[in-house]
């Protein structure tokens, strides 16, 4: 089903196999900017699975931004149903959401789109707060 609905969205974007590239066989690299990509993945017959792994930037004051973090998931401010956490070495901010299998091509579009604007917006963020410019 991924394949179908990334076929679907590369030439309704016209951005072709190199915009939103598999990477291996089911698994999608939609880029938001030269560094920054969303994986795109059918790990069980029953989901899709989006995830955005940040690049590792040193912050200023991690207990402010952990604290900005947790609101956050806590109440959906800037992640619209996504959740924010760590990757398994705790050192790279993540963002991920889980898309049921019944969903139709019109609702992952719009699910995808709100998740890229949550990755952008915490990429901001994590700019924001880190010690290294965006």
């Amino acid at each position: 089903m991924l394949r179908e609905f990334m076929t679907k969205l590369s030439a309704e974007l016209e951005i072709g196999i190199e915009g939103a590239s598999e990477k291996a066989p089911g698994v999608y690299h939609f880029p938001l900017d030269d560094i920054l990509f969303v994986e795109l993945s059918e790990p069980g017959a029953e989901e899709i699975q989006m995830r955005c792994v940040y690049p590792e930037n040193p912050l200023k004051d991690p207990g402010e931004f952990y604290t900005a973090a947790l609101v956050a998931n806590l109440y959906g401010r800037g992640t619209d149903r996504s959740l924010l956490g760590l990757d398994s070495e705790g050192k790279k901010l993540t963002l991920s959401y889980t898309i049921d299998y019944n969903a139709d091509y019109k609702e992952f579009k719009e699910i995808l789109e709100d998740f890229l604007n949550s990755a952008d917006f915490w990429s901001r963020e994590l700019a924001a707060y880190g010690t290294k410019p965006a």
